[in-house]
């Protein structure tokens, strides 16, 4: 999957960006949406991933039933 979205940001990284701030809330439930998140700011050269993954586990626990 990792492969696979990184071939869908060749040459268009930015409009990709533009459609994920676009995208409701849900979306950050799922894994595809965060996969995007850390390719786009790999692509950037940002490798600080670790507050984007936590707030991808703060998402996921506060949509799952307790």
């Amino acid at each position: 999957m990792y492969t696979n979205v990184s071939s869908h940001l060749q040459g268009c990284a930015e409009q990709v960006k533009n459609i994920l701030s676009r995208l409701p809330a849900v979306c950050k439930k799922f894994a595809k949406y965060w996969i995007c998140q850390a390719r786009l700011m790999e692509r950037e050269g940002n490798m600080e991933v670790l507050p984007m993954f936590e707030e991808a586990v703060g998402v996921v626990l506060e949509a799952s039933p307790q």
